[in-house]
């Protein structure tokens, strides 16, 4: 069972949408090459852990908090009164441990996810006892999920799946006979119902709307350089890939939502945002897919 699904995280997705629209300095583009990076390793893991879901329960990206201190889990399986919680890492190259330190070949020491992975079993040693799963076996690991990966001078105690493992380890978990149990199902809800949404300590660019290039951004190559042809499709003058007209409406709709939670929908403002379509158009999609929240000047709308 996938009780919560791995979706691309709402900071990378800001950072995409700002990359196409405005010029982000080298290290905020480092910053989004990190979050996408990261995110393709989770990814890769979350296929991988896939058919466990089958009689086990799988939870991804949990932010949870204990003692008044934030933790995230990338990936968390219910299985057999076990919890196996996983740290996913996609590093690539080679490195070597230095203590609990992780360093590059040439020295550089990497942000050590063995300490960050002490601290967070510790947490949710502390938040199950408070939910009653005390008894529950915690195993939690760290996968290291790009085959260029190699680590070096790493002690046999170290608690790491390392790439050439990882299908042995999922392989191992698999042969277990197990079920979905009501007190594994308990235990998951009372997981998700402490998820927390919306982290506080996302790093983002500093953005307002007036510095940010209007358009429509081509899914293909993330430029701006879009035009309507013939077809009433929306297409790309540099890669040539072509849209829907409402389906690039929306999904431009959807990307000042996120980018402006707080500022209101108005025709004249996706108007303004999109640039390529005619105000007939933008009214029309409004009226079809959203619900108008207050007629007048200007009239203002929310997603259904």
């Amino acid at each position: 069972m996938n009780l919560k699904l791995l979706n691309e995280p709402k900071e990378l997705r800001i950072h995409q949408h700002l990359n196409s629209r405005m010029e982000l300095s080298e290290k905020e583009i480092q910053q989004y090459r990190n979050l996408e990076k990261g995110y393709e390793g989770e990814v890769v893991f979350s296929e991988l852990l896939e058919p466990l879901g089958e009689n086990g329960t799988l939870l991804f990206d949990l932010l949870l908090e204990q003692n008044q201190t934030l933790f995230q889990i990338d990936a968390s399986l219910l299985l057999n009164n076990e919890v196996y919680l996983f740290e996913v890492k996609n590093y690539c190259g080679d490195f070597y441990m230095d203590g609990e330190i992780l360093r590059t070949i040439s020295g550089n020491e990497v942000k050590s996810p063995i300490i960050q992975v002490k601290r967070s079993e510790s947490l949710m040693r502390r938040l199950l006892s408070d939910m009653g799963g005390s008894a529950v076996k915690l195993h939690y690991y760290i996968v290291f999920v790009n085959p260029e990966f190699t680590l070096y001078q790493a002690p046999p105690s170290l608690k790491a799946i390392f790439p050439t493992q990882i299908n042995r380890f999922i392989g191992k978990l698999k042969s277990q006979p197990a079920q979905i149990s009501t007190k594994q199902e308990k235990l998951a809800e009372k997981l998700m119902e402490r998820h927390i949404d919306n982290s506080p300590y996302r790093r983002l660019p500093e953005y307002d709307y007036g510095k940010l290039g209007k358009g429509v951004v081509c899914l293909g190559r993330g430029s701006l350089e879009t035009v309507i042809n013939h077809r009433n499709q929306v297409k790309c003058i540099k890669c040539g890939k072509t849209e829907n007209h409402d389906e690039s409406i929306l999904r431009s709709i959807d990307e000042y939502m996120l980018l402006f939670p707080n500022e209101l929908v108005t025709t004249s403002t996706i108007l303004d945002w999109c640039s390529i379509f005619s105000i007939k158009a933008i009214r029309r999609v409004l009226n079809k897919y959203f619900t108008v929240v207050r007629s007048g000047k200007p009239t203002t709308y929310k997603k259904d």
